[in-house]
């Protein structure tokens, strides 16, 4: 192929989810910097739109664990012992999607800073 990669036609999300399988593989094979999330998220602009992304189920967690956070309360009743294990992980992943955007932000600034 010339060097060039192989031009998609996308005719449903499923052919976007295809790709992401790809870029999995790839991070996995490569050991790419930064968390797989991320480095999908750096490539979607190349070949998705983000909203394909979007779910219901997943902006309203965002928001459990966004309020849970900001108010100092737990997502669900009881201490941790109680909280479900489907939100541990949950919250374990958005937490450091959100520590990783917090970090980059943070870099970018300091590159502004300093000229």
């Amino acid at each position: 192929m010339d060097g060039k990669y192989p031009k998609r036609i996308y005719n449903s999300d499923d052919d976007v989810y295809e790709v992401v399988d790809i870029l999995i593989e790839d991070y996995k094979n490569q050991g790419s910097e930064g968390s797989m999330p991320m480095n999908i998220s750096s490539h979607l602009p190349f070949f998705s739109c983000t909203n394909v992304f979007l779910n219901k189920s997943c902006q309203n967690d965002i928001g459990r664990y966004m309020y849970s956070k900001d108010y100092a309360i737990s997502p669900y009743p009881g201490t941790y012992g109680c909280q479900p294990n489907i939100w541990k992980i949950k919250h374990f992943l958005i937490k450091s999607s959100c520590d990783e955007l917090e970090k980059k932000a943070m870099k970018k600034n300091q590159g502004e800073a300093n000229g």
